[in-house]
C-alpha cells in the first residue's frame, strides 16, 4: 500500500485503515503527499493507495486508477457519490484532512476578529462552495471555538498511531 510520508495526514489516514480493517499489507510511505502515491498504483508499484481524491482525480477520470472506497464520514461529491465510505462497508474507520487558518498566539483580538469574520465570509461564499464541489473537495466551515474539539475526537486514533511507529513526541 502507498501512502503518504510517515506522519502526514494521509499515511495516518492508511495506518487508520489498516488498523481498522485488518488488512495485512506492506506499506511504501512516499515523500510528499498523494501525487507520489497516486503514481504508485497507476503505475503497478503498488497494489492499494490512500490519497486525497483530489491528487488522484485525473488518474479515477482516465481509468488509470480505481477508487474504491472513501475513508470520510461522508460520501464524496457528485459524481464519486455511488463510491461508499470505509465506515458503509462494514468498518469503523473515518479520516478527514483539514486545513485550517491560524496565527500567533499573541495575535491582538481585534485582528482575530476581523480574520475569522472574513474567512467565514469566503467559507460559506457559494462561489467557493462551487469552486471547492468542482474538485471534489469536502468543505466545512469550523469555527474558532470549534477547532479543538473537533480535533480531540481525532487525539485518541493519532496518538495509537503515532505511538505504533515510534514517532511520537510528547511536549513536557
Amino acid at each position: 500500500m502507498s501512502t503518504a510520508g510517515v506522519g502526514q495526514s494521509w499515511w495516518v489516514a492508511a495506518m487508520a485503515f489498516i488498523g481498522g480493517t485488518g488488512i495485512k499489507v506492506n506499506t511504501i510511505p512516499q515523500p510528499g503527499a498523494g501525487a507520489l502515491t497516486v503514481a504508485q498504483v497507476a503505475g503497478g508499484h503498488a497494489e492499494l493507495g490512500v490519497a486525497a481524491l483530489g491528487s488522484a482525480k485525473s488518474m479515477v477520470e482516465s481509468g488509470q486508477v480505481r477508487f474504491l472506497a472513501t475513508l470520510g464520514e461522508g460520501r464524496a461529491p457528485a459524481p464519486y457519490d455511488k463510491v461508499p465510505t470505509v465506515k458503509e462497508l462494514g468498518y469503523d474507520v473515518s479520516w478527514e484532512s483539514t486545513n485550517f487558518v491560524m496565527g500567533p498566539p499573541k495575535m491582538p483580538k481585534a485582528i482575530v476578529a476581523i480574520l475569522v469574520n472574513a474567512v467565514e465570509k469566503a467559507a460559506k461564499d457559494p462561489e467557493y462552495i462551487k469552486f471547492a464541489n468542482e474538485r471534489n473537495t469536502r468543505w466545512e466551515y469550523i469555527p474558532p471555538a470549534g477547532v479543538v474539539p473537533a480535533f480531540d475526537k481525532r487525539r485518541t486514533t493519532v496518538r495509537e498511531i503515532m505511538g505504533k511507529a515510534g514517532i511520537l513526541k510528547e511536549a513536557k
